[in-house]
């Protein structure tokens, strides 16, 4: 029995697709689902994501990437900027370039136009 129930388990994930970023079209979809089980995901992915890039960011070489104020900045101001950029991006792209782009991305180019560092 306990065969049987892993590879039913085993056969009905691997129709998911697993990928360790997400769409615009992705992060617009869950948050307009009004799910708060999903916002929340969503928000700690996103969390995850801004404070993974402040680490690497930090530890660039020759030097930082962007210069954030604060170590975590928190979720509010990454969703802030990452949506801020979205509309930004949607105004040069088209809507199904738009759907694909990865936030990863979209965050990433916030976070260096919002903070950038000061010249020595």
């Amino acid at each position: 029995m306990r065969t049987l129930l892993l590879l039913v388990l085993a056969v009905s994930l691997s129709g998911l697709p697993l990928r360790a970023d997400m769409s615009v079209k992705d992060f617009v979809t869950i948050l307009a689902a009004d799910d708060s089980t999903m916002t929340m995901t969503v928000k700690g992915y996103i969390e995850g994501l801004g404070e993974g890039m402040q680490v690497s960011a930090a530890a660039a070489d020759p030097g930082p990437l962007f210069c954030a104020p604060k170590p975590n900045l928190g979720v509010e101001v990454y969703t802030n900027i990452l949506q801020r950029m979205i509309k930004e991006y949607a105004a040069h792209v088209s809507p199904e370039e738009l759907s694909n782009t990865r936030i990863s991305t979209l965050l990433f180019v916030g976070l260096k136009t919002a903070f950038p560092c000061k010249q020595p």
